[in-house]
């Protein structure tokens, strides 16, 4: 899966969905392994970052994951 995030990064690094999944995965990761999350929590801003500015290319873009990435941020900063 990993490698997954990596590739759609490279073909997409500023889609907000691809940021924001990826980030949600590692800290996933990180919190099965008992490592720290909060590293992640910057990738979880720079994806809301791009989601005010992200702007679908047709109505039938995706458009989610906005306020999923909003959640998040709000447990990193609980």
């Amino acid at each position: 899966m990993v490698a997954l995030y990596n590739e759609a990064l490279k073909i997409a690094p500023d889609n907000p969905r691809v940021v924001f999944s990826k980030a949600e995965w590692d800290m996933g990761s990180a919190a099965y392994f008992g490592q720290d999350t909060a590293p992640y929590c910057k990738d979880v801003e720079r994806s809301l970052e791009l989601f005010a500015n992200f702007k679908p290319e047709g109505p039938f873009f995706p458009n989610w994951g906005e306020d999923r990435a909003k959640e998040t941020l709000a447990r990193c900063n609980g």
